[in-house]
């Protein structure tokens, strides 16, 4: 149940927000998990936008690797993004998540309920036209800090538009 209550929260989340698409080119996502590398080489959906009536600044870069596991890393702040590094806070939210074979699989491994060992976000640049930066930090099976963990290293993102 927590597993589904884990899924939905998360397409509820990205549904009411007003979502602009960064259809570029040179989109990338890659990480290594407890030693072994995955890039997103089928970019499924990139975003950059602004909640409605809010100031919150949200970013989210997402796809599929060869072997069909789905990674994901998000950022939303309460104040416009700047080049520095984020954590879980009252000022910011921090995904990171990879659905191993794919988004049906009801087993992710988040970072978003950890407050012992949060994941990262640093951004290392940031204009109108484009994010870039790094992210690790530590993933839970079903976001649960009970259940098997996995490290993230090496994260690099660039969104461009």
């Amino acid at each position: 149940m927590k597993k589904i209550l884990i899924t939905m929260v998360s397409v509820l989340f990205l549904l009411s927000c007003k979502k602009t698409s960064v259809p570029g080119s040179n989109n990338s996502l890659t990480e290594t998990i407890n030693g072994t590398n995955y890039s997103a080489t089928q970019q499924k959906a990139t975003t950059r936008s602004r909640l409605p009536n809010d100031s919150t600044e949200y970013f989210m870069i997402n796809g599929f690797d060869g072997a069909g596991n789905y990674i994901e890393i998000g950022l939303e702040s309460n104040h416009n993004l700047t080049a520095k590094t984020y954590t879980q806070s009252a000022d910011s939210s921090v995904l990171v998540d990879i659905y191993f074979q794919g988004v049906s699989n009801l087993n992710p491994y988040l970072s978003i309920y950890s407050s012992t060992n949060p994941a990262s976000i640093t951004i290392t640049h940031i204009d109108s036209a484009s994010i870039q930066g790094t992210f690790a930090g530590i993933i839970y099976d079903t976001g649960d800090s009970t259940q098997d963990s996995k490290t993230v290293t090496n994260g690099k993102f660039t969104l461009t538009n």
